[in-house]
């Protein structure tokens, strides 16, 4: 939301509280009431609220694998909460539940063809591959996730913080990342944020931890 990109997150969490007052009780709301919570459920992490985010990201992971219904806002449902979902997890350090979100973020949102949809679903990828070490990986995928929108967006505070981690670990070797990313043709950028290209790190990561849990396609991850 705009209060959010402004730093004013008490007046984004109001804003999408009104919204769900608004929604509640009424079942033809549901996926709309989906897409708002996760727009507060982001709003709760950057506010520094990381219980009551995690909280409400277990909830809506059980509340959109339930009857999905024909609302023609599925996709972008499924994409936006799935990538705020996973954007926590990679975050907080959770490997496997970030890996699994956002497995089911990106071919939702490819599948919306609203590419600033797939960069919200791009930047998720470069929070896990910067939880995963993949410092380089996730720089081109910002870089990309760019490319894909439009343009930068250092006013989203999604991809401002992660810029931050990553041009910390790579110091001027960002910009050149990033620049690689965000020169790619719109299609190959799209493809270069896909889940696949952190398979082996996921896998890695399993191998490292010492002990294997299946995402949901069956890619193992280790947990730590």
């Amino acid at each position: 939301s705009l209060a959010s990109r402004i730093g004013d997150f008490d007046g984004a969490k109001a804003y999408v509280q009104i919204a769900n007052d608004q929604m509640a009780g009424q079942p033809q709301f549901t996926e709309r009431a989906l897409f708002a919570d996760g727009v507060l459920v982001m709003t709760m992490w950057f506010s520094g609220d990381p219980d009551a985010a995690l909280a409400l990201c277990a909830d809506l992971r059980s509340r959109i694998a339930g009857p999905t219904g024909d609302d023609p806002m599925r996709e972008h449902v499924v994409a936006l909460v799935r990538s705020a979902t996973g954007y926590i997890a990679a975050r907080s350090g959770d490997i496997v539940a970030a890996a699994t979100d956002l497995r089911m973020s990106y071919p939702a949102a490819v599948a919306t063809k609203d590419m600033p949809i797939a960069a919200v679903a791009g930047v998720g990828m470069a929070a896990l591959a910067r939880a995963l070490g993949e410092a380089e990986t996730g720089a081109i995928m910002l870089g990309a996730a760019a490319r894909v929108r439009g343009s930068d967006d250092m006013t989203d505070p999604a991809v401002s913080r992660v810029t931050g981690d990553l041009r910390q670990v790579l110091g001027e070797k960002f910009a050149e990342k990033y620049s690689e990313g965000k020169g790619l043709a719109a299609a190959r950028a799209v493809a270069a944020l896909a889940p696949e290209r952190l398979r082996s790190a996921i896998r890695r990561h399993g191998a490292e931890a010492g002990s294997v849990e299946q995402v949901d396609d069956g890619l193992p991850v280790g947990l730590g």
